[in-house]
């Protein structure tokens, strides 16, 4: 079963702008929505997708989270990946973003299909940091392999922030009401007679 974590935009208070302007509410969400996303989805593909050294040093041992699960390696042949494991990189490389979006919502999604990715990168439960930590088994993270969620969460807050400077910068680009004042004031007309 795939690890998942997906962030949802709600874009309902612009409603007014929808019916004032046609599409404009579809266009503002699409661009502004792409425009936050594109480098917050690159920089946590490219965050979660580095792979820890190798094992097998004094510091990065494999500690065995029980018994069990130590006997139940070996039993199965590492898994059925074969002992001594080697890393073909697919894990790391298997993570995906996808974007989408309708008239009301902006929707990018992070996520890894392969069934490990759980136990070696820990849940995606967004809500709760230590709930999605204990998925990941003990020697992954002495390892070194990173919790998957505080990557996430970190990229999730910065495309925050981009939506919001690009949902600015489209409502400046659109204009505002601009004002023209002139103030006149007329000539004096020219006396007849002396002048003082």
């Amino acid at each position: 079963m795939a690890i998942r974590a997906r962030h949802i935009t709600n874009f309902d208070a612009l409603d007014d702008i929808d019916t004032f302007l046609g599409n404009l509410k579809k266009v503002v969400i699409k661009i502004a929505g792409e425009e936050a996303a594109t480098k917050p989805l690159a920089g946590a593909k490219a965050e979660l997708g580095q792979q820890p050294g190798p094992t097998g040093t004094p510091e990065r041992k494999i500690e065995w989270t029980t018994r069990r699960q130590q006997n139940a390696y070996f039993a199965s042949n590492g898994f059925g990946a074969g002992i001594p494991y080697k890393r073909s990189g697919g894990l790391a490389a298997a993570w995906i973003t996808k974007t989408e979006s309708t008239n009301d919502w902006f929707k990018f999604r992070i996520y890894n299909p392969l069934p490990s990715a759980r136990f070696v990168y820990g849940s995606l439960a967004l809500s709760d940091v230590s709930r999605a930590a204990r998925f990941q088994q003990r020697f992954h993270k002495i390892t070194g392999w990173p919790l998957a969620v505080i990557i996430v969460l970190k990229w999730m807050e910065v495309y925050e922030e981009n939506l919001i400077d690009s949902l600015n910068d489209i409502i400046d680009d659109i204009g505002t009401t601009r004002f023209k004042r002139r103030g006149i004031t007329p000539r004096l007309p020219k006396k007849k007679g002396k002048r003082t």
